[in-house]
């Protein structure tokens, strides 16, 4: 995958966008942007520019961290946040409206070294050793058009699958169906300095598979930070019977509870 940057004139002015290429399926890399204009993931303008993404799988969706060139604050490069369920789009920034009024998700530091600008690097990881996402990126010291800046080479790092959550207090089922695709269902969770609680209930979409066993009301509470734990219903916490099917998630969230991620693995309950 491939991003483009460009400044078309559009009837109500200039604007500033970034389009993204992906490679054909199989054989060399070969990217097609003359017979097929590449589609326009994040907008912007002449203000605020998109300036390149780094584009990236997370889980079941993409990632992309969007430098931003904002002319009207000192000639800043912002770092920001965006995702799609499918890679050519439709892009929406984690948080806020637009990529315009999006905040910075690597923010410009108080240090000089990255007090103006940053670039993230080719692609962040899971790194082995530590299991915490490491995202390499260049920052600098003065604007982007200053024409004199000292660049330097940095490291920041996340929580595993930290990237995005779920935050706050309330209710919701997920939108879409979910295949249970192992007999233990996982969630990666955090929780503010006043604490909370994360509940899950499985709701069995075929009408054989109805009962209470995994419902919300039969829950126990996740209340401590956690990566991949295991969650656990009173009357069994075996998935077994609903591997394979399409299920919905109910979920919980209580004081400031932050869900990353939810999943399914091997194991033994009874």
């Amino acid at each position: 995958m491939v991003t483009t940057r460009s400044v078309p004139v559009e009837s109500d002015g200039a604007e500033r966008e970034t389009s993204l290429a992906r490679s054909k399926p199989g054989g060399a890399f070969v990217f097609d942007t003359r017979t097929k204009a590449p589609p326009v993931i994040v907008r912007g303008n002449v203000d605020h520019q998109p300036y390149a993404q780094i584009t990236f799988p997370w889980l079941n969706v993409y990632l992309g961290l969007s430098m931003v060139y904002d002319q009207i604050t000192g000639d800043q490069v912002h770092c920001r946040l965006t995702y799609a369920a499918n890679v050519e789009g439709p892009w929406h920034p984690v948080v806020g409206d637009s990529i315009i009024d999006a905040p910075d998700f690597l923010p410009l530091g108080p240090e000089a070294f990255d007090s103006h600008v940053i670039f993230a690097a080719a692609r962040p990881f899971r790194h082995e050793a530590t299991d915490d996402e490491w995202m390499y990126y260049m920052g600098g010291d003065a604007g982007h058009n200053s024409g004199k800046r000292k660049s330097s080479f940095a490291l920041a790092t996340l929580r595993a699958d930290g990237w995005a959550s779920v935050r706050g207090t309330g209710t919701w089922t997920t939108p879409m169906a979910v295949v249970v695709t192992d007999m233990v269902l996982t969630a990666t969770v955090d929780f503010g300095k006043d604490g909370g609680a994360l509940s899950i209930g499985v709701l069995p979409l075929e009408e054989d598979d109805h009962n209470e066993t995994w419902a919300l009301k039969n829950s126990i509470s996740l209340t401590a930070n956690s990566t991949d734990a295991a969650m656990r219903w009173r009357n069994s916490s075996n998935l077994a019977p609903l591997v394979g099917k399409r299920v919905k998630l109910q979920v919980s969230l209580e004081g400031d509870a932050m869900l990353y991620a939810l999943g399914f693995r091997g194991g033994m309950w009874n």
